[in-house]
């Protein structure tokens, strides 16, 4: 996993009621998809893509890690059952899996430390959607509200971490589509995090920790909209949004107004008022989940078995005492100021105002989803204040990769994570973070990540030792409940 280094703050002034911890996103290269585009690793030994090595390796690599949390990305749903699922929960893991749709056979996976967190709730997404046509492919998502256990944390009653993790489009000329795929993701992760709001309307969060493979690099107009909090997609070609120069210059101008009238959302991703009341997005409740859900058996936390959940916001918010798996996208080959503190109540379910673009984050507007049409701006926003734990550049200024192989070599995978405000600006190109203050959680460290001249002089990936085309990332949080 590399060296530990520092982060943005350190461990300072560290409190007895403080909680430190780690999280680890990792795509870990599903073996179907491994054999789908065998093109992709003609460098490879054949022995090294074998599933028993891999299997032993990837293992390996958590045991190793011992992370709190751990995020994984083309897990494969037999691969979960056999392999992950048992080895995880016998080091004391809850285990959470969301299998893609359709017929794809790999999904995402979340896995906390019952000895830290306790689950609250947790949400499977499914991005493909029959009534809005750009929203035709089968990538997924997940998210998790954990309660932090243990005497060295003041709970403060609600306090909870909102982790999510996806697998975003691969397809570089179809970014329209993951555009759209997000900010159905930053709604949802709104609709659960959130809080409470301020006096001046301002939305309040618990922490939030978003991890995944992007499928979009630095700097490009995707990251900007994660990382800046707003974008304006006017003129902006679908093939120019995640930056991977297979899609540059191509593709169509991006229809993301019109996906997100379909799916409710206004221009700051959240769910307008009247539609979450519409279509219950308060959530299911503990009372009422054992309705919802029918026939599941929870293993040591909560499994995804064979359960359909009903449609409530995305799939229906499922309670600790429940669970839901369903089961699928394309191959492989197929200065701006932002104030959003986490301190804050019990989340209520969602505290969706319609907003638009220009308001920001204000969220005193109760404007329908018709009226705001009719003066759309092609600005998206939303009111999460991420950053990212990693910088991008190693020593030397040489770029970080996260993913290797013979189409790639570049970072398209991420941990976000929320701080309290933070000022940004886009200067020659590149996102920049002028001024950031951490709220409840604060970067440590994380593990160092290697160059493209690195992976080369060790032969790339997958090797011998490394057993996915992905690298993991790692990082330390310390988390303190606000008083």
């Amino acid at each position: 996993l590399g060296q530990l280094h520092g982060g943005q703050g350190g461990s300072r002034g560290k409190k007895s009621e403080d909680m430190v911890f780690t999280v680890l996103s990792y795509n870990i290269l599903a073996q179907g998809l491994l054999e789908d585009n065998p093109y992709l690793y003609q460098h490879c030994p054949e022995e090294v893509l074998r599933w028993p090595l891999r299997r032993q390796n990837l293992l390996s690599e958590l045991r190793e890690a011992n992370a709190d949390i751990l995020c994984l990305q083309e897990l494969q749903e037999d691969h979960y059952e056999e392999d992950f699922r048992p080895e995880l929960e016998k080091m004391g893991y809850g285990c959470l899996y969301k299998q893609r749709t359709g017929d794809k056979r790999d999904g995402c996976g979340i896995f906390f430390k019952k000895s830290m967190f306790e689950l609250d709730c947790f949400e499977p997404i499914e991005y493909a959607r029959s009534e809005v046509p750009v929203l035709d492919r089968d990538n997924v998502a997940l998210i998790a509200m954990l309660k932090p256990l243990g005497r060295d944390i003041r709970l403060g009653g609600d306090f909870r971490l909102c982790v999510s993790t996806t697998h975003l489009l691969f397809n570089p000329r179809r970014g329209d589509i993951k555009l759209a795929q997000l900010c159905l993701l930053l709604a949802e992760i709104d609709r659960l995090a959130a809080c409470g709001q301020s006096p001046d309307g301002t939305p309040l969060y618990f922490p939030i920790l978003l991890c995944g493979d992007m499928n979009s690099e630095p700097h490009s107009p995707l990251y900007t909209f994660l990382t800046r909090g707003s974008l304006c997609y006017e003129g902006l070609l679908s093939g120019d949004v995640s930056g991977q120069s297979d899609g540059a210059n191509r593709g169509r101008y991006v229809p993301l107004d019109d996906c997100l009238h379909q799916l409710n959302i206004s221009g700051a991703s959240r769910y307008f008022r009247k539609a979450a009341k519409d279509v219950g997005l308060e959530g299911i409740t503990a009372a009422g989940a054992d309705a919802a859900v029918k026939d599941v058996v929870m293993d040591n936390a909560v499994t995804g078995d064979s359960a359909k959940d009903e449609s409530v916001g995305s799939g229906g918010t499922v309670n600790k005492d429940s669970a839901v798996t369903d089961g699928k996208d394309l191959p492989k080959n197929d200065v701006n100021s932002n104030s959003a503190p986490t301190e804050g109540l019990h989340p209520e379910a969602p505290s969706a105002e319609a907003t638009t673009a220009e308001k920001g984050c204000n969220t005193n507007s109760s404007q329908s989803p018709k009226k705001s049409r009719k003066s759309r701006s092609r600005i998206v926003s939303h009111c999460l204040n991420l950053v990212s734990a990693y910088k991008h550049n190693i020593q030397g200024g040489n770029a970080e990769v996260t993913t290797h192989h013979q189409r790639a070599s570049c970072t398209v995978d991420y941990i976000f994570y929320s701080v309290k405000r933070k000022e940004t600006a886009v200067r020659e190109g590149l996102v920049v973070h002028d001024r950031v203050i951490e709220g409840p959680l604060r970067l440590l460290a994380t593990y160092r990540l290697m160059s493209q001249k690195q992976l080369v002089s060790v032969g790339g990936l997958p090797n011998e030792v490394q057993s996915s085309d992905h690298l993991p990332l790692m990082a330390k949080f310390l988390l303190r409940p606000p008083i």
